[in-house]
C-alpha cells in the first residue's frame, strides 16, 4: 500500500540527505552524519524509531525532503501521474527445459490500481505455457479413452456390474472420460496458437507483438 502517488512518480536515487545527529539540521552535501537512510540500511536511526510524533523525527524529515523538489532537484518524474488508474508491468521470461522436453514460457505482470481515494494497490500474476508433444498426447489420448470403453464392456461380458446395477454408472464414467479428454483437444487445436505467435513475434522483435501473445 503506498498513500502518496508522488513516491511513484519521484523514482529514489539515494540523495535525500539525513542528518544522523539531528533531523531538523539541514544537510548541504554528503557527510558522515549527513547519509541517505535507504543506503545506510537498517543501521541508520531511522529505521529504528517507534513514533514519527515529534517535528523532528527522522521518517518525517526524510519524506518532506524526498518530497521537496528544491531539496531533491535531481528527482525523475515517471508516466504514473495523479490521472493514472491502472498500470500494469509485464516482462517475458522463458525457462529452458531438458532437450527432450519444451521450454517453458511465462509471462510475469504486475498490475498496480489507483482506487478513488487515493489508495494503491499492487497485484501479481503468472501465466505459463508449454508445447504439446502432439503425436504423443494424442495417442495417450486414444489409448485412454479406448481403455475406459472397453472397461464397461468387459463388465457387461463378465455380468459382474450389470446383476448389482452398477452398469450405468460405468458408462456414466466412461463418457465423462471421454468428454473431458475430448474437450481437452478441442482447447488444444483452437486459436488462440501462442507457440506460433510467439515465434512471429521475435521474428518481428517488438515488445507490443510479445504481449499481444498473452492478451
Amino acid at each position: 500500500f503506498l498513500s502518496d502517488v508522488r513516491y511513484l512518480m519521484a523514482p529514489i536515487r539515494g540523495t535525500v540527505l539525513v542528518n544522523k545527529a539531528d533531523p531538523c539540521q539541514p544537510c548541504t552535501g554528503w557527510a558522515h552524519k549527513c547519509t541517505d537512510p535507504l543506503e545506510d540500511g537498517p543501521n541508520h536511526p531511522m529505521w529504528k524509531e517507534k513514533s514519527i510524533k515529534d517535528r523532528c523525527s527522522f521518517r518525517p524529515q526524510w519524506i518532506n525532503r524526498f518530497l521537496d523538489d528544491e531539496q531533491t532537484p535531481d528527482r525523475e518524474s515517471t508516466f504514473f501521474t495523479p490521472e493514472t488508474t491502472e498500470l500494469s508491468i509485464a516482462a517475458l521470461v522463458i525457462t529452458p527445459q531438458m532437450a527432450s522436453l519444451p521450454d517453458l514460457t511465462t509471462l510475469v505482470t504486475v498490475k498496480i490500481t489507483r482506487g478513488q481515494n487515493g489508495a494503491i494497490s499492487a497485484s501479481p500474476a503468472l501465466v505459463s505455457i508449454s508445447e504439446t508433444p502432439v503425436v504423443k498426447w494424442c495417442s495417450w489420448c486414444g489409448v485412454t479413452m479406448l481403455l475406459a470403453v472397453l472397461y464397461p464392456i468387459h463388465e457387461l461380458r463378465k455380468r459382474r456390474r450389470h446383476v448389482c446395477g452398477h452398469l450405468g454408472i460405468d458408462i456414466g464414467l466412461t463418457l465423462s472420460v471421454c468428454i473431458y479428454i475430448i474437450f481437452n483437444m478441442y482447447l488444444e487445436f483452437s486459436p488462440p496458437h501462442v507457440l506460433e505467435e510467439l515465434t512471429a513475434a521475435f521474428k518481428a522483435n517488438e515488445q507490443h507483438a510479445y504481449f499481444e501473445c498473452f492478451a
